[in-house]
This record gives C-alpha cells, structure tokens and sequence, in this order.
C-alpha cells in the first residue's frame, strides 16, 4: 500500500480550523484511525442567487473531422478524468503511460495532438517530446502534432523546458474541465456543441429525501439503460459536471429525477446517488465493488496504450475481435472505438 506525507491531514486541520472547529484523532493499533471534526454552522434555507453558469460543451460540432488524441500519462486518476471527458465529447482516443509508448503511437497512429505528462518513469515527457519532434523533420509534408505538456509543477523554468522541448503549451494540474476544452479549441480548431444552461436554481435545503426514493427509483427504472450505464460510469468518477450535463440529457425528461439527483450531486452525496442508480437494477448487474477501487481500477494503462477490457489478451495487450472498453462500474459497456489506420499525409 502506498502512503502520503501526511500533508493533507495537516491541511485539512488547518481548515478546519480557520472555520472555528477542531478535529480530532482515535487510533486503536493494528485496527486503524478515525478522524472527527466539528465546526460551527448556520442552518441554510436557500442558496442566494449565484453567478450564471457557463454552457458545457456536451459533443463535438458536427461537421467536423474526426480528432485523433493521444494521452500520454502514468497516473490514472488524471488519465481517467481526460478519457472520460474526451470520450464523453467524442474524441478518438489512444493512451500510454511512458514516453517509449507515446513514439510509438505516434509513429502508427499520427494523433491530432498529444496531452504529454512531463514526468514518468523511463523516457519522460520531455525526451519524448523532442524525439517526436526529430521524426516530424523526416516527414514534412505531414503537419506537426499538437503537443501538450502537463504538470503539476507551477515554476517558470519548467514550462520554459517544457517549450524549448517542443511542446505547444503548458497546462497544469489539477486539471480542470473548461481549460481542456478550451487548449483543443486553441490548438486543433475544435468546436461544440452546449448543453442548456439551467435557469433554475437549487436550493440548499436540509430535506429528507427518504420520502422521495421510491419515486425516484421508478422514474430511474423508465429511463434508457445506455443512459443509466453513463450515469453510473460518471457516479463512480465522482465526475459532478458530467452528471450535470447527463440530467439535463434525459432521454425522458423528468423534473423529479434532476432536482433530486442535482441536490444530491451539489452536496457531493455520491453514494446516495450509486444506491440509486443501484436499487432500480437487476441484482446481477450492480457493483459492490468499494467506490475509491472503482474509479482507479476500471481503467487500466499500459505501456502500449491500450485500454483493457473483455477479450483483450493481459500479457500482450492486443485485441481480440470482441475486446471493450469496461468503465469503471457495472455492467460493462462497449464503447470502445475499432482501431483506426494511421493518419495519411496532408
């Protein structure tokens, strides 16, 4: 089991202690520890109108060429969190997790653009950014690939690297939806299109919505199962706006589903919203798998860059004619794109 430093339960104290609380510590050995903390509150009726919402972007605009994207990236919470937004837009997408695999990808498969992580084990983003760049200069009448570098470095000198490396632009983590979106309309000329932006707003209540779960569950049990699968998937990313974006797609509209969903959502209640998602289900077909395993394991990144799913052969990662992409979460679904032929010459 990997450990921390320790730093974010020390900055979690100091939270709570700017808010007037204090937290404690019970430790039994060879057990383990829990963590309490009380804070000082006022009971809220109603959330003040807040600023108006940005639309989000929910697809590619159509009439547009297909976007070929490859991540390159060794830590799955990041490369989960830009498949499933990629994906969701409707991106065609490759993915490594060293840069040897990124050459490689990039030599088969020319993507539009490259999300680079700079620091991995083996050959770092660095390096393979320059290496990509030497094998542009053998082939000039094919247009460069877009490369961009991620870090969670905020130093000067590392994007001043990350530049004379040969990357067009330098994004920093955490990653963050709207900037993603954005660096792919700077660099490849993408267009969306929008979701609706609600115009109503949701009141931060303290309600017992015991009452209100049967009904909920019925109006879940009417709705598409693709559109559940979806739900669930980005449920267990803990993904806020993609559930957003998904209520308001409701292939049966129903107010009494996105009210609830949305007040669960906006007071992070993800395990209400999985339980859910859950009861309107087969027994065969719900996940008991325990949430933090689900978001971390469902995606699985390897040297090749190919995601695993049924039908995949583990030791060498090639496809066999029924492989899938399974999300993270149950049941699988397959919406995994075939391969694709290399990128011809302009």
């Amino acid at each position: 089991m990997q450990e921390g430093t320790g730093l974010g339960l020390a900055i979690s104290r100091r939270f709570v202690q700017l808010m007037g609380g204090e937290l404690r510590v019970e430790s039994t050995l060879g057990t383990g520890s829990t963590f309490r903390f009380t804070v000082p509150v006022r009971v809220v009726k109603a959330a003040p109108p807040g600023p108006a919402l940005a639309p989000q972007p929910i697809a590619i605009a159509s009439g547009q060429r297909s976007y070929r994207i490859l991540i390159v990236e060794d830590d799955l919470a990041s490369c989960a969190l830009l498949h499933t937004l990629l994906h969701r837009l409707g991106f065609e997408l490759r993915m490594a997790s060293n840069g040897e695999a990124a050459i490689a990808h990039w030599q088969q498969w020319r993507p539009h653009l490259i999300w680079m992580d700079l620091r991995m084990p083996g050959l770092d983003g660095y390096v393979a950014t320059r290496q990509i760049r030497a094998l542009e200069q053998q082939h000039p009448e094919t247009p460069p690939t877009k490369i961009l570098a991620l870090t969670a470095s905020v130093f000067t000198e590392d994007r001043t690297k990350a530049l004379a490396s040969g990357c067009d632009d330098f994004v920093t983590k955490p990653l963050k939806t709207d900037v993603i979106t954005a660096k792919l309309s700077e660099h490849l000329g993408v267009q969306y299109e929008y979701a609706a932006v609600p115009t109503k707003t949701i009141a931060l209540e303290a309600v017992d919505t015991a009452p209100a779960q049967p009904a909920i569950i019925s109006a879940l049990a009417a709705q598409p199962l693709s559109w559940l699968e979806q739900l669930h998937h980005t449920t267990l990313l803990l993904d806020e706006e993609a559930i957003i974006v998904l209520l308001q797609q409701l292939p049966d509209p129903h107010d009494e589903i996105t009210e609830h969903l949305s007040l669960l959502v906006n007071n992070f209640d993800f395990d209400a919203v999985l339980l859910l998602i859950e009861a309107r289900s087969p027994p065969s077909h719900r996940c008991r798998r325990p949430l933090r395993v689900a978001r971390l394991s469902g995606l699985a990144i390897m040297g090749t860059g190919r995601p695993l799913g049924r039908g995949c052969d583990r030791d060498s990662a090639t496809p066999t004619a029924d492989c899938q992409y399974s999300p993270p979460g149950c049941p699988p679904a397959s919406r995994n794109s075939p391969p694709h032929p290399p990128r011809p010459p302009a």
